[in-house]
């Protein structure tokens, strides 16, 4: 330790360096790497978030269009269906239509439950319509039932009076 005279005021020197140490520089980088990987980690999660959210709204597309086309079309021509569909970012989904015709159901019982006009009354029951959109790949084709992943459903009812 030496004293330096300038001015008025005596200034003191040491031998130590200012500064930061090795130890602290590393614990600096650390710190860095650990926000840097975690903003990272971030950034993966909220992508795959907008292809999920992307993939639904076009799985939502899809089944609206075959709620459509089975508003338009003559009851003896809505059947079950299944079919590929590419998508637009890479993804391809597969669209099952169902048809569930309660009046089908009803024809095995006694055909006497008859209205005042003398009609059946299980011709008068809606034709009910389920849509399936499922998220399809090579590796999903030997899955079965629940294992599959579906995006969206949709119901649609067809009322009796549009036949």
């Amino acid at each position: 330790m030496t004293k330096e005279k300038t001015g008025t005021k005596p200034h003191i020197t040491t031998n130590h360096s200012a500064g930061f140490t090795m130890i602290e520089l590393l614990m600096a980088m650390v710190i860095l790497f650990i926000g840097s990987m975690l903003s990272w980690y971030s950034f993966d999660i909220s992508n795959r978030f907008n292809v999920a959210n992307f993939q639904r709204s076009e799985a939502l597309s899809l089944a609206q269009s075959e709620i459509e086309l089975v508003r338009v079309i003559p009851k003896k021509q809505v059947i079950d269906t299944s079919y590929e569909v590419a998508g637009s970012r890479g993804s391809s989904f597969k669209v099952v239509r169902s048809v569930f015709d309660s009046s089908k159901v009803e024809e095995s019982r006694d055909a006497s439950d008859k209205d005042f006009s003398g009609t059946a009354i299980y011709l008068r029951r809606p034709l009910e319509v389920r849509v399936d959109v499922l998220l399809y790949s090579d590796e999903m084709t030997n899955l079965e039932g629940e294992e599959k992943q579906i995006l969206v459903t949709l119901y649609f009812l067809k009322p009796e009076y549009q036949w």
